[in-house]
């Protein structure tokens, strides 16, 4: 992760924080340029926290980096006529927001390629509560609004994430056969110790665990189940879906090892735009997932190491769908591939 802040390029009073990511040797690196508005000045605190402040003494905010991303935390530190941050994006040519599954988006080039992903907003106050919010855009401007009642406790935060996505083109089956087929047999294809038969509800736990080998023991990996988007698409010449989107998401849970408040999110979309690619008219869907891990270093291994496994496990879940739609053992390179 590298990352730098001066000021944006004809606001010179405006701190502009850069980011480029590369999880692995094997991944291409995504990068994020994003102004802070609002803001005035901005100071490193130390190597993964920069502090930026405006006018208002009492509202800061905070980019704080992770090796898959960056987080972009406002905190309001008193009542305020309205609550809403403003974060500008310098999106490079042809690159434009696209919305993602349950309140998430995509950062989406003119080839269809994803170079990001801006996590769902959340907001909180300082007991914990969770408290309404939406993001809207303004051209290429993330505007975050927060609802807060007379009764919320300050500070009160609120959180827009860029994170580093993995892409995978899928040559088999849709979005509406995977949803099917996970909602007949989730542990048939979902690739964890502890994944339960049935499809999980929404605030279901679910005790997952990895282990590095049979036999070894395992690792907390306890998660939240979050939500479900699930559009079914419509119908080609050939009685396959063409587009829809199955998407759902975990929470951390008790003890996980990637430490309280992390996420994840899986998202299969059709999506015909592939130009370039020679299987392009064979193309089913897409595959992104994303995560934000607090823990940098989750079970004592280094975020950059450990995200190398999670990109292997994922690899499992769509060699296992591909194998059951195909009958064809495997499947990577033939059946599906990585994008990064």
């Amino acid at each position: 992760m590298t990352q730098s802040v001066g000021p944006e390029e004809g606001r010179a009073d405006t701190p502009e924080v850069n980011a480029k990511v590369s999880p692995d040797d094997s991944s291409l690196p995504q990068s994020v340029s994003v102004a802070l508005d609002g803001t005035s000045q901005a100071s490193s605190r130390n190597d993964a926290i920069i502090l930026a402040k405006g006018k208002d003494p009492n509202i800061a905010r905070y980019v704080v980096e992770s090796a898959a991303g960056i987080r972009i935390v406002t905190a309001y530190g008193s009542p305020q006529q309205a609550y809403e941050s403003r974060t500008t994006f310098s999106f490079k040519s042809g690159e434009h927001p696209v919305s993602g599954a349950n309140g998430s988006f995509y950062i989406e080039d003119s080839k269809g390629d994803i170079h990001g992903a801006i996590m769902a907003p959340w907001a909180r106050d300082s007991s914990g509560t969770s408290l309404p919010t939406t993001y809207r855009w303004e051209r290429n401007t993330l505007v975050q609004k927060v609802d807060v009642p007379a009764s919320a406790n300050f500070p009160v935060v609120a959180d827009p994430a860029w994170n580093y996505t993995w892409t995978a083109k899928i040559y088999a089956g849709s979005t509406r056969d995977i949803h099917g087929r996970m909602h007949t047999c989730f542990n048939c294809y979902f690739p964890v110790e502890g994944a339960p038969a049935a499809f999980p509800r929404p605030g279901q736990l679910l005790p997952l665990v990895v282990r590095l080998a049979p036999g070894f023991p395992t690792n907390n990996f306890t998660c939240i189940f979050g939500a479900e988007n699930f559009i079914p698409g419509e119908y080609g010449p050939a009685g396959n879906t063409i587009d829809g989107d199955f998407a759902f998401n975990f929470n951390s849970g008790p003890g996980h090892i990637d430490g309280p408040g992390s996420m994840i999110s899986f998202d299969f979309y059709g999506d015909k735009k592939a130009p370039g690619d020679p299987k392009a008219s064979l193309l089913k869907m897409k595959f992104v997932v994303f995560a934000n891990i607090t823990n940098e270093s989750p079970g004592g291994v280094p975020q950059p190491v450990y995200l190398i496994g999670a990109k292997n496990t994922w690899a499992k879940l769509l060699s296992n769908y591909t194998s059951a739609v195909t009958g064809v053992p495997g499947g990577e390179g033939q059946f599906w591939s990585w994008v990064n």
